[in-house]
């Protein structure tokens, strides 16, 4: 699988209206694309689904490159991910496991069975959720492995959890997918071996 066999089942897919497929949604793939692939990753966390499945399905299409992988999403909302999604991960050998609910409550009681290569954390956007998500996560995180937090500096609340964050030692690199004035993206992180 290359980035642009992805890239275009993406675009055909995720960017149906009413949400399009942007610019701004092609790096946004893209990034998370080369960051899978240099990550080799085998093994996905995601805190919240989203509409369109962007980053999940990137991820599955990443790890369809060593044979398939495992993909854990919480998400509020059951009705996500769509049908095409769910059968599209399955093509590409993922397995991929939906816990509903607030992720505050589901994360912090549930033993995972597995350590994880990149944790990607865009569910709710408050600074609560942004917050706890990431120290819940991170629990759940390989050493070596990444974490990722969506929509930074774009929304207020993941803001304000980041400046917690670095205040408890943690030091993000900022990657935009988004030009000027915006500069959104997203904040990464390694955890230390």
């Amino acid at each position: 699988m290359t980035w642009p066999e992805c890239q275009a089942w993406m675009s055909a897919q995720c960017g149906q209206p009413p949400y399009g497929w942007s610019p701004g949604a092609d790096r946004y793939a893209e990034i998370l694309w080369v960051l899978c692939e240099a990550l080799a990753v085998t093994n996905v966390l995601e805190i919240g689904i989203g509409p369109t499945c962007m980053s999940g399905m990137v991820a599955a299409h990443s790890m369809h490159n060593r044979g398939g992988g495992h993909l854990l999403s919480f998400d509020i909302d059951p009705s996500r991910p769509e049908a095409i999604y769910r059968e599209r991960a399955k093509d590409l050998r993922t397995d991929w496991v939906q816990v509903y609910g607030d992720s505050l409550a589901m994360l912090s009681e549930l033993t995972l069975d597995r350590s994880y290569d990149l944790v990607y954390v865009d569910g709710d956007h408050d600074e609560l959720h942004a917050y706890t998500d990431t120290v819940n996560a991170v629990n759940h995180l390989r050493p070596g492995g990444y974490l990722l937090i969506d929509d930074y500096p774009g929304c207020q609340g993941v803001t304000d959890a980041a400046t917690r964050l670095r205040a408890e030692g943690f030091t993000f690199v900022h990657v935009p997918h988004d030009l000027a004035p915006s500069w959104n993206g997203r904040l990464l992180w390694q955890k230390p071996s």
